[in-house]
């Protein structure tokens, strides 16, 4: 019997450490270990901002007091971000010694009960925190090659020459910055009509001065309709 299990090992993690330290009895499922930390340690917050990072180096690069042309190597800083992301998931299982890691799909079965794999865990409370994934709008054929996630950027080998993004949110503009500041053209697609449509009035007009700096397109209003691979990569009318 715990005091608490956690379904789920992304920012989970920390409340399960937390409640550990205070004395309670704490157990924490999550799918696989491998991914203790969620995405923010392997596919998101951590590694995007290393990519910014470095893209910022090579934008700055271009100012008028450097001269050359500065070409950002995605096999090395896609090597190096594995680096950074296996130094942080051990220190994340390190901070974790006092909390049980067990290894499954977590599934509540019963008042009080999780069920992994084939066992039944008890607890007085149980937390969920089971993360998020891609959502891939309709009509829109996904591949992982031609059309992809922000999965997919962060395991490139190297840098598109053009590049469309659709979604304005706060993926949708790292992911932008990143490809503009590295050289890409970059076109930024949304269905809105007001860029970070729920943000105050100065961060967005902030941001639609940050976007023309960077020589993204930026369509607002601009639904797609569809979105295929054809044998230029990947075509998506309006």
């Amino acid at each position: 019997m715990y005091d608490i299990i956690y379904i789920g090992g992304g920012l989970n993690y920390a409340g399960a450490i937390v409640a550990a330290k205070q004395g309670l009895k704490v157990a924490l499922i999550e799918r696989s270990l491998d991914q203790l930390g969620g995405v923010c340690l392997h596919k998101g917050c951590i590694p995007s901002k290393m990519f910014l990072h470095y893209a910022e180096t090579i934008r700055q690069s271009k100012e008028s007091l450097f001269d050359g042309d500065l070409v950002l190597d995605m096999q090395k800083l896609t090597a190096q971000k594995e680096k950074l992301i296996v130094s942080a998931a051990k220190a994340v299982k390190a901070q974790c010694s006092q909390v049980e890691l067990i290894e499954g799909a977590g599934r509540i079965v019963a008042p009080h009960q999780v069920k992994a794999g084939e066992k039944v865990y008890e607890a007085e409370y149980i937390v969920i925190g089971t993360g998020s994934s891609p959502f891939i709008p309709e009509k829109i054929a996904y591949d992982g090659k031609y059309i992809i996630t922000s999965d997919e950027v962060l395991q490139l080998q190297e840098l598109p020459k053009e590049i469309a993004i659709y979604g304005d949110g706060a993926i949708g503009l790292e992911m932008a910055s990143f490809f503009a500041s590295a050289g890409t053209t970059v076109t930024l697609i949304s269905r809105k009509d007001t860029l970070l449509k729920n943000a105050h009035p100065l961060i967005q007009s902030t941001m639609e001065k940050e976007i023309e700096q960077l020589d993204i397109t930026y369509l607002k209003d601009h639904p797609v309709a569809e979105a295929k691979q054809t044998d230029r990569g990947g075509t998506y009318p309006f």
